[in-house]
């Protein structure tokens, strides 16, 4: 009888934590705010945060407020309220930590601006920003403006963005990271395993429909995309529309278009419509689409600049290639965002890009970096607060502290502590050099 009482208490148990792995669909928990402050751990948490963005006075649109992500959220394919809209944009911080967002649902075909976040919007001094997240796994259906991470967005920076694995249908501008940007900057951001079809015009597998509109240092830049695209018209393999002073640079596409070339009007491998003084520089999109598919790198480009039309090809083996890595990222530009995906030849153990180039953050964000096998430490408290600590086997020389790009932001010689008091939260790499060789490891701070 005591060990039936045991095992039901178990099972109790695995039911409870299977339960809470997945949104239930309806239920909404409120999130205190510390501060400017709301660290969300819960999918529950994250649905609050879609309707106080809507309906809480006291936290309405978020601005000049951050909301952390401190877990990986199910939404179990549950029915999603996208967070923040035309009339109540959401105008704050989103800091994804490098947490994952899985199993994204929206069937509205009747909704404009759909996504996880349905209208993003910042001020043209002070921009809202979305850094340092993935979605995986996402079944999209909406009207104008959809976007798996983003329906439409203005005044916002993006930056760490990764989208994998989405189905996504709309009528106009329609993108696998964003539909319809305008004034706002994306880098270091990929989205791959896309299926997009757009009935009507402006479909690209990153974004439908870059509206940039005034003189500045806007840019979409550092960034990839896969997958297939339908389009009724202005398809493009990596953005539909580049606006009159749109600005992509160091960009590539593997696009394959899903029907045949007549089934589609103004077809672009890599942009449909670039307008004047719009800039593409060092793009690079594939030359082999649907076997014998042709069509033209930019469909329809209006500036006449030849030098700020910087559009070549590979195929998509090509890409895999070391040459190709170098000539793709031998701008300086490129230089230090990019690296070779993994290969067995290297000693890098597996690929997670298919061979193709990724993105240094991606590559941090995806293993655990370890130079030196012999070296036994360990890193405390991690997550940290304010002082970490390492303990080891080995002499310590120095300690640096750098961000998930590879910048240094401090170094201490001889000692086995740092002060992480004074930084944001997020995830670092804390780079430990002793006598016996160095070891990389990823750090939280909270």
């Amino acid at each position: 009888m005591k060990k039936l009482n045991i095992l039901l208490i178990m099972l109790c148990f695995v039911g409870f934590c299977h339960g809470q792995s997945a949104w239930d669909g309806t239920t909404k928990t409120p999130v205190k705010p510390n501060g400017l402050k709301y660290v969300v751990t819960t999918p529950a948490q994250l649905a609050w945060i879609a309707d106080a963005c809507a309906n809480d006075e006291a936290a309405r649109e978020f601005e000049g407020k951050d909301v952390i992500i401190d877990a990986d959220l199910d939404l179990g394919n549950k029915e999603w309220t996208p967070i923040g809209s035309l009339e109540h944009p959401f105008k704050g911080h989103f800091i994804g930590n490098n947490h994952k967002i899985k199993n994204l649902k929206i069937s509205q075909s009747s909704m404009d601006y759909v996504g996880l976040f349905g209208y993003i919007q910042g001020q043209s001094s002070i921009h809202a920003k979305v850094d340092s997240i993935y979605v995986i796994g996402s079944t999209i259906t909406g009207g104008n403006n959809v976007g798996v991470l983003c329906g439409g967005a203005l005044n916002t920076e993006f930056a760490h963005c990764g989208i994998q694995t989405a189905t996504i249908n709309g009528v106009t501008k329609v993108g696998g990271l964003i539909g319809m940007l305008k004034n706002s900057t994306v880098f270091i951001s990929y989205a791959k395993g896309m299926t997009i079809t757009v009935s009507q015009e402006w479909g690209g597998l990153f974004v439908g429909y870059n509206d940039t509109t005034v003189q500045s240092t806007f840019k979409i830049s550092n960034c990839y995309a896969k997958g297939k695209v339908t389009c009724a018209n202005h398809g493009g393999g990596f953005v539909g529309y580049n606006g009159i002073k749109g600005n992509i640079e160091h960009c590539y596409c593997i696009i394959q278009f899903a029907g045949k070339v007549a089934d589609c009007k103004n077809l672009g491998l890599f942009c449909s419509v670039n307008e004047h003084n719009a800039k593409l520089n060092n793009c690079v999109y594939n030359s082999n689409v649907n076997g014998n598919m042709t069509t033209l790198p930019v469909q329809e480009n209006h500036n006449d600049i030849e030098e700020q039309v910087d559009v070549w090809s590979s195929t998509k083996d090509g890409m895999t290639a070391l040459n190709f890595f170098s000539n793709f990222t031998s701008d300086q530009g490129a230089r230090d965002k990019w690296k070779q995906d993994f290969d067995l030849k290297a000693g890098t153990g597996f690929a997670i890009n298919e061979g193709t180039p990724i993105l240094l953050w991606e590559y941090y964000a995806n293993v655990s970096v370890k130079e030196a096998k012999e070296v036994q430490l360990s890193v405390y408290p991690n997550p940290v607060q304010n002082i970490l600590s390492v303990k080891t086997n080995a002499n310590v020389l120095k300690l640096e502290m750098m961000d998930l790009l590879g910048k240094t932001l401090m170094v201490q010689e001889e000692t086995e502590s740092l002060d992480m008091s004074q930084f944001r939260a997020g995830i670092y790499l804390i780079r430990i050099t002793t006598d016996q060789g160095t070891v990389t490891q990823k750090v939280i701070k909270q």
